[in-house]
């Protein structure tokens, strides 16, 4: 899969002032397995029985760093909006499912964003504006979805 996070400050009043402050942006991907009830569930196991290998930025990410990447010298900051982070991202899933035991679900890939200044955590960049019981949040990570299924072709075309 190939795809772009986008993380957007402009909603953010002091926007400038954060990244301006800020030395470095970490990513982290998780995954997470939607479950019976229709909610998703993280997966805390080996994620290499699901996930060949990840890039973020055209570098390799190692699975023993959680599937993060450090962008320290602010790299993705969008120069056209000055206000928006944009990670290309390319995540080559394990297919082989029925050998690693994994099971047939939906899944999603999360990205989530920490603007940071040293050890001091700034903002998380918001990507999407919600309406939540009459309010406004922001959805605080960027997902891309996908599906393990089988097909069984006994019985299509006649045979």
């Amino acid at each position: 899969m190939y795809t772009t996070g986008i993380y957007d400050l402009s909603p953010v009043s002091n926007a400038e002032n954060l990244i301006q402050d800020a030395d470095r942006v970490i990513y982290t991907l998780t995954l997470w397995q939607r479950g019976s009830n229709g909610g998703y569930e993280q997966v805390t196991e080996d994620l290499r029985r699901y996930i060949r290998s990840v890039r973020m930025h055209n570098i390799p990410v190692s699975y023993n760093d959680g599937c993060q990447w450090t962008d320290g010298e602010l790299s993705t900051l969008d120069s056209e909006s000055g206000k928006r982070f944009l990670l290309p991202i390319r995540v080559e899933v394990n297919t082989d499912v029925e050998t690693n035991g994994v099971t047939f679900a939906n899944y999603q890939l999360r990205l989530t964003a920490v603007l940071c200044k040293e050890s001091e955590e700034l903002d998380r960049p918001v990507n999407a504006e919600i309406q939540k019981d009459g309010r406004t949040e922001y959805i605080r990570y960027d997902y891309v979805t996908y599906t393990f299924t089988r097909i069984l072709t006994e019985g299509c075309w006649g045979s």
